[in-house]
């Protein structure tokens, strides 16, 4: 039941999390990245919620390109 929820609901989710992904998340650092598939890890029923933990294959890369960096 759960796998046909998921794939029904995959595209909209992998949309989100490529949005996610490719955005500058401070000046001068930006993430590079999509997801090429989503597999559902755990599903943890709560009493009002339902989460879903799942596993996605893709590429990441974080540019920084004059962010002030202190350490």
């Amino acid at each position: 039941m759960a796998g046909i929820w998921f794939k029904t609901h995959d595209g909209r989710g992998s949309e989100n999390i490529n949005q996610q992904l490719n955005r500058e998340f401070v000046k001068g650092m930006r993430g590079i990245g999509n997801i090429t598939g989503m597999d559902i890890a755990t599903i943890y029923p709560q009493s009002n919620w339902l989460m879903v933990r799942v596993r996605a294959n893709g590429n990441f890369e974080l540019k920084v390109s004059g962010a002030a960096l202190s350490f």
